[in-house]
C-alpha cells in the first residue's frame, strides 16, 4: 500500500511503486485460497457464505468512498470529468471498471490524474477472479480433480496470454483480468503447497526459510526501483514482485526477516 501511495505522490522517488498491486494480488490469492481449501477440507465450504463475506467486507467502505468522491468531484472536476466519474463509479460498483479503463487512456497517462476512482481497476480484477475461482475449486473438489493441475493449467494460460498481449495490446494486458490471474494464482499455488504439508511434518530448516524470505525482500526492493512506467508491464517484469512475494510467504513466520523486519 505504501509503495503505491509513494509512487503516485513522488513517482521519481519510487518509480516501480505501482508493483504494490502485484504484491497484493499474490497475498490475496494465498490468503483467500487458503480459506477455501480449509473449508473444502473440513466439508464446511459454502459458496453463498463465501460471496456473502466478500460483500460484507467490501461494500461498506466502497460505498462510503464513492459517496464522498462524488461530493468532492462536484466542486473540483469539470463537467466532462464529472460525467466520466459517474461512469467509473457505476462500473466500479459492478466490478468492471478495468474493462472501461482499458479503452480509455493508460494508467500512467496524465489524464489519469482526473480519475479519482482509477484505483478500483485492481479491485475489479480481484473480484472477477473470486467470482470464478471458488466455483472452479468447488467443482474440482466434487469431481475429485487434482487442485495442483487446475492451478498450473490456469496459471500458464494466463501468463502466456499476458506475454502475448503486452507486446500486441499493452492497454488490455495491463487492465484485463485474464492477463493478471496468474499473479493471484501464484498465491493460490502457495496455498495448495501449505495445505498439502502433512500435519506433524518436520518443519523446513530455519536457514532455508530465512534465505527464502531475505531473497524475496531483495527482489521486492529491486522491483520498486528497477521497474518503471517505461518498461512493458506486466510481461516478464511482473515476475520480479510476484516471485519476491512468493518467497517471502514461503519463508513463513519462522524466517528471521519476516519475524523481525516485516
Amino acid at each position: 500500500v505504501l509503495s503505491v501511495v509513494l509512487f503516485h505522490s513522488f513517482p521519481s522517488f519510487l518509480p516501480g511503486g505501482f508493483v504494490g498491486v502485484d504484491i497484493f494480488f499474490v497475498i490475496s490469492g494465498f490468503l483467500i485460497t487458503s480459506h477455501i481449501f480449509d473449508g473444502l477440507k473440513k466439508g464446511t465450504f459454502s459458496l453463498s457464505d463465501f460471496f456473502g463475506r466478500r460483500i460484507r467486507r467490501i461494500f461498506p467502505s466502497l460505498i462510503i468512498v464513492m459517496f464522498f468522491v462524488l461530493v468532492f468531484g462536484w466542486f473540483v472536476l469539470l463537467s466532462d470529468e464529472y460525467r466520466q466519474l459517474g461512469k467509473h463509479i457505476a462500473s466500479g460498483v459492478v466490478f468492471v471498471l478495468n474493462f472501461v479503463l482499458a479503452f480509455e487512456v493508460g494508467y500512467f497517462d496524465v489524464a489519469a490524474e482526473s480519475k479519482p476512482m482509477l484505483h478500483l481497476w485492481s479491485l475489479a480484477i480481484e473480484e472477477q477472479f473470486y467470482i470464478l475461482w471458488p466455483i472452479i475449486l468447488w467443482i474440482s473438489s466434487k469431481k475429485r480433480l487434482n487442485f495442483l493441475f487446475v492451478i498450473l493449467v490456469l496459471f500458464f494460460l494466463s501468463f502466456f496470454l499476458n506475454l502475448y498481449l503486452t507486446s500486441s495490446n499493452p492497454m488490455e494486458a495491463f487492465f484485463w483480468p485474464m492477463t493478471r490471474f496468474w499473479e493471484i494464482l501464484s498465491g493460490s499455488f502457495l496455498a495448495w503447497f501449505f495445505c498439502e504439508k502433512k500435519e506433524g511434518e518436520t518443519p523446513s530448516p530455519l536457514v532455508r526459510e530465512s534465505f527464502f524470505a531475505f531473497f524475496g525482500i531483495i527482489l521486492l526492493v529491486v522491483s520498486l526501483f528497477l521497474i518503471d512506467k517505461e518498461v512493458p508491464f506486466p510481461s516478464y517484469w511482473a515476475l520480479l514482485p510476484v516471485l519476491g512475494t512468493s518467497l517471502v510467504i514461503l519463508g513463513s513466520e519462522r524466517a528471521w526477516a519476516n519475524r523481525f523486519f516485516l
